[in-house]
């Protein structure tokens, strides 16, 4: 069984701050074989991540998650940067570079997106652990028969793992082209929706939100912006 968590950002992402060293020692000591590096319009940490994985003997696919008009789409072993914006225009530099495309957290930020055209994809993302559970049962259920995959969307260590997928096999590829070939050809059993809380998930997201304020403003002007927030909520 090879266990893939194929949604995690590192410090290239403007809300994370995770180093691509630690994300790969969180990984393992988590228990799973491999994962992927999806930072937001960016492939500058995929290198430095994928050298990190071979010392810890896991398996490493590079990627990124590209903003484009209709929402975010992944592209997994794409090593780089993305060009276009228009949503089918990504999808096709990812197809002609040999990557896969995936449509990830469908119903949360991609609403101008119609239905049928999930159909583009090779996959799509139905378990994100920062979604509610309850969107994440829709987005299966809408998926029907397409192909679907899970990605923790880690932006700290703690989402690291929080779900992931289990592909059966009985050993693991050595090599880039064989893990792409076994992703598309085998069965993915997505895991971690019963460990899904409302809690955690609003934890995660304040504080991505909270690196992103610091990375666009500093230490010092987050907090005087947190503190004029406090001071209006009293008057």
């Amino acid at each position: 069984m090879i266990r893939l968590d194929l949604h995690i950002h590192s410090n290239a992402s403007f809300d994370c701050r995770m180093r691509p060293a630690t994300i790969a020692k969180v990984v393992k000591r988590t228990g799973l074989d491999g994962f992927a590096l999806t930072d937001h319009d960016s492939v500058e940490n995929n290198d430095e991540a994928a050298f990190h994985a071979k010392r810890l003997g896991l398996l490493f696919i590079p990627g990124i998650e590209k903003k484009t008009d209709i929402g975010d789409v992944i592209g997994l072993f794409v090593s780089r940067d993305i060009l276009s914006f228009d949503y089918c225009s990504v999808i096709e530099e990812i197809h002609e570079r040999g990557g896969v495309a995936v449509l990830p957290h469908p119903l949360k930020s991609h609403k101008n997106l119609p239905h049928h055209a999930w159909d583009r994809f090779d996959f799509i993302e139905a378990l994100n652990a920062r979604c509610p559970r309850s969107l994440n049962e829709e987005v299966t259920l809408l998926a029907s028969r397409r192909p679907v995959v899970a990605g923790s969307d880690a932006h700290s260590i703690w989402d690291i793992g929080r779900v992931y997928n289990e592909i059966q096999n009985d050993s693991l590829p050595s090599e880039q082209q064989s893990l792409r070939e076994l992703l598309i050809s085998k069965p993915i059993h997505t895991v971690g929706l019963d460990r899904l809380d409302e809690s955690s998930q609003k934890w995660s997201l304040r504080y991505s939100t909270l690196i992103q304020t610091y990375k666009k403003h500093g230490w010092w002007n987050m907090t005087r912006l947190i503190v004029r927030r406090v001071a209006s909520l009293g008057t």
